[in-house]
Protein backbone atom coordinates (compact mmCIF):
# COMPACT_ATOMS: atom_id res chain seq x y z
CA UNK A 1 0.00 0.00 0.00
CA UNK A 2 2.75 2.36 0.75
CA UNK A 3 4.65 1.62 -2.46
CA UNK A 4 1.36 2.76 -4.11
CA UNK A 5 -0.10 5.37 -1.69
CA UNK A 6 -0.75 8.99 -3.38
CA UNK A 7 0.69 11.92 -3.01
CA UNK A 8 3.52 10.42 -1.03
CA UNK A 9 7.36 10.49 -2.85
CA UNK A 10 8.36 7.09 -4.17
CA UNK A 11 8.67 4.28 -1.80
CA UNK A 12 10.50 1.07 -1.54
CA UNK A 13 9.38 -1.66 0.56
CA UNK A 14 10.40 -5.08 1.21
CA UNK A 15 8.52 -7.01 3.68
CA UNK A 16 10.05 -9.90 5.62
CA UNK A 17 7.73 -11.97 7.39
CA UNK A 18 8.09 -13.91 10.34
CA UNK A 19 12.16 -13.78 9.68
CA UNK A 20 15.17 -11.35 9.58
CA UNK A 21 16.56 -10.74 6.03
CA UNK A 22 19.08 -13.61 4.91
CA UNK A 23 21.44 -10.75 4.45
CA UNK A 24 21.18 -8.54 6.97
CA UNK A 25 23.17 -6.01 4.27
CA UNK A 26 19.34 -5.77 2.87
CA UNK A 27 19.01 -3.59 5.50
CA UNK A 28 21.17 -0.75 4.86
CA UNK A 29 19.35 1.27 2.62
CA UNK A 30 16.56 1.16 5.10
CA UNK A 31 14.63 4.59 5.93
CA UNK A 32 12.89 3.44 8.83
CA UNK A 33 12.48 -0.19 9.71
CA UNK A 34 8.88 -1.36 11.32
CA UNK A 35 8.27 -4.24 13.53
CA UNK A 36 5.19 -6.02 14.35
CA UNK A 37 6.85 -9.25 16.11
CA UNK A 38 6.59 -11.32 19.27
CA UNK A 39 8.47 -10.18 22.37
CA UNK A 40 10.98 -10.95 24.99
CA UNK A 41 12.54 -14.31 23.92
CA UNK A 42 10.89 -14.24 20.57
CA UNK A 43 11.84 -10.51 19.32
CA UNK A 44 14.20 -10.26 16.27
CA UNK A 45 16.34 -8.25 19.20
CA UNK A 46 17.18 -11.32 21.53
CA UNK A 47 20.02 -12.03 23.77
CA UNK A 48 21.16 -15.05 21.64
CA UNK A 49 21.12 -13.28 17.90
CA UNK A 50 23.10 -10.26 19.40
CA UNK A 51 24.51 -9.86 16.06
CA UNK A 52 20.99 -8.51 15.07
CA UNK A 53 21.29 -5.91 17.82
CA UNK A 54 24.34 -4.67 16.76
CA UNK A 55 23.02 -4.07 13.42
CA UNK A 56 20.05 -2.37 14.31
CA UNK A 57 22.26 -0.16 16.26
CA UNK A 58 24.72 0.46 13.49
CA UNK A 59 21.55 1.36 11.51
CA UNK A 60 19.98 3.83 14.39
CA UNK A 61 23.01 5.91 14.87
CA UNK A 62 23.17 6.41 11.41
CA UNK A 63 19.59 7.82 11.82
CA UNK A 64 17.41 5.16 10.72
CA UNK A 65 13.66 5.57 11.56
CA UNK A 66 12.20 2.59 14.03
CA UNK A 67 8.36 1.99 14.48
CA UNK A 68 7.50 -0.88 16.71
CA UNK A 69 3.54 -1.97 17.18
CA UNK A 70 2.19 -4.22 19.98
CA UNK A 71 5.05 -7.12 21.00
CA UNK A 72 7.81 -5.45 19.09
CA UNK A 73 7.87 -2.64 22.09
CA UNK A 74 9.32 -6.22 24.65
CA UNK A 75 12.70 -6.99 24.45
CA UNK A 76 14.60 -9.11 26.97
CA UNK A 77 16.59 -7.17 29.80
CA UNK A 78 19.86 -7.98 28.24
CA UNK A 79 19.29 -6.21 24.88
CA UNK A 80 16.89 -3.24 26.65
CA UNK A 81 19.49 -0.63 26.70
CA UNK A 82 19.92 -0.78 22.77
CA UNK A 83 15.55 -0.23 22.98
CA UNK A 84 15.60 2.34 25.32
CA UNK A 85 18.22 4.36 23.49
CA UNK A 86 16.56 3.67 20.15
CA UNK A 87 12.98 3.99 21.15
CA UNK A 88 12.64 5.49 24.37
CA UNK A 89 11.04 2.64 26.17
CA UNK A 90 10.59 -0.89 26.50
CA UNK A 91 7.56 -3.87 28.00
CA UNK A 92 9.87 -4.87 30.68
CA UNK A 93 8.81 -8.15 32.13
CA UNK A 94 9.40 -7.00 35.68
CA UNK A 95 7.71 -4.04 35.47
CA UNK A 96 5.05 -3.78 32.77
CA UNK A 97 1.42 -4.75 32.32
CA UNK A 98 -0.75 -6.20 29.66
CA UNK A 99 -4.36 -5.90 30.63
CA UNK A 100 -7.22 -7.38 27.95
CA UNK A 101 -9.88 -4.97 28.66
CA UNK A 102 -13.61 -3.49 27.30
CA UNK A 103 -14.33 -0.04 26.34
CA UNK A 104 -10.53 0.98 26.03
CA UNK A 105 -10.73 5.17 25.49
CA UNK A 106 -7.71 6.32 24.03
CA UNK A 107 -6.85 9.99 24.28
CA UNK A 108 -4.01 11.90 22.26
CA UNK A 109 -1.40 13.26 24.78
CA UNK A 110 -0.03 15.38 22.58
CA UNK A 111 -2.87 16.78 20.04
CA UNK A 112 -0.47 19.28 18.36
CA UNK A 113 2.69 16.49 17.76
CA UNK A 114 2.92 15.77 13.99
CA UNK A 115 2.02 12.27 14.44
CA UNK A 116 -1.21 13.22 15.36
CA UNK A 117 -2.25 15.17 12.49
CA UNK A 118 -5.51 14.02 11.65
CA UNK A 119 -5.95 11.36 14.60
CA UNK A 120 -8.71 12.10 17.22
CA UNK A 121 -9.71 10.27 20.16
CA UNK A 122 -10.65 6.29 20.03
CA UNK A 123 -12.43 3.66 21.69
CA UNK A 124 -11.85 0.09 21.56
CA UNK A 125 -14.48 -2.43 22.66
CA UNK A 126 -11.64 -4.85 23.03
CA UNK A 127 -7.86 -4.44 22.71
CA UNK A 128 -5.03 -5.20 24.89
CA UNK A 129 -2.52 -2.15 25.24
CA UNK A 130 0.64 -2.61 27.25
CA UNK A 131 1.27 -0.57 30.19
CA UNK A 132 3.49 0.56 32.99
CA UNK A 133 5.97 0.58 29.95
CA UNK A 134 9.95 1.03 31.17
CA UNK A 135 11.10 4.40 30.52
CA UNK A 136 14.74 5.91 31.22
CA UNK A 137 13.89 8.29 34.24
CA UNK A 138 13.79 11.86 32.82
CA UNK A 139 14.46 10.98 29.32
CA UNK A 140 13.38 14.10 27.74
CA UNK A 141 13.05 12.73 24.42
CA UNK A 142 10.65 10.71 25.00
CA UNK A 143 6.99 12.32 23.61
CA UNK A 144 3.68 10.78 25.06
CA UNK A 145 1.47 10.03 22.06
CA UNK A 146 -1.28 8.01 22.82
CA UNK A 147 -2.68 7.54 26.70
CA UNK A 148 -5.00 5.46 28.06
CA UNK A 149 -6.88 4.73 31.35
CA UNK A 150 -5.91 0.98 32.25
CA UNK A 151 -5.10 -1.50 34.11
CA UNK A 152 -8.91 -1.89 34.49
CA UNK A 153 -8.88 -3.46 38.22
CA UNK A 154 -6.00 -0.40 39.15
CA UNK A 155 -6.90 2.48 36.78
CA UNK A 156 -4.51 5.30 36.05
CA UNK A 157 -3.04 7.07 33.00
CA UNK A 158 -0.93 5.19 31.24
CA UNK A 159 1.16 6.09 27.96
CA UNK A 160 0.65 3.61 25.49
CA UNK A 161 2.77 5.31 22.11
CA UNK A 162 5.29 7.63 22.32
CA UNK A 163 7.21 8.93 20.12
CA UNK A 164 11.44 9.75 20.47
CA UNK A 165 14.01 12.52 18.13
CA UNK A 166 17.27 10.92 18.96
CA UNK A 167 20.53 13.32 18.99
CA UNK A 168 21.50 10.90 15.81
CA UNK A 169 18.28 12.29 13.90
CA UNK A 170 16.70 9.49 13.69
CA UNK A 171 13.09 8.94 14.89
CA UNK A 172 10.88 5.73 17.17
CA UNK A 173 7.58 5.70 16.91
CA UNK A 174 6.21 2.74 19.72
CA UNK A 175 2.37 1.59 19.99
CA UNK A 176 1.62 -1.16 22.58
CA UNK A 177 -1.49 -2.17 20.29
CA UNK A 178 -3.11 -3.31 18.43
CA UNK A 179 -3.13 -6.86 19.60
CA UNK A 180 -6.23 -7.12 17.51
CA UNK A 181 -5.36 -6.19 13.93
Amino acid sequence: CLDTAPGLPPLKTRVYLDTWPQDPRELDDAATIVLNWEGWNLHLVNARQRERAQKLDQLMKRGVGLVCFHAATAVEKNVEHYYLDWVGGNKSPDYSLHPMAREIDVVLADAEHALCRGVGPMRFAEEEFYCKILFRAGDQRVRPILTATLPPERPEKQVIAWAVERADGGRAFACTGPHYH
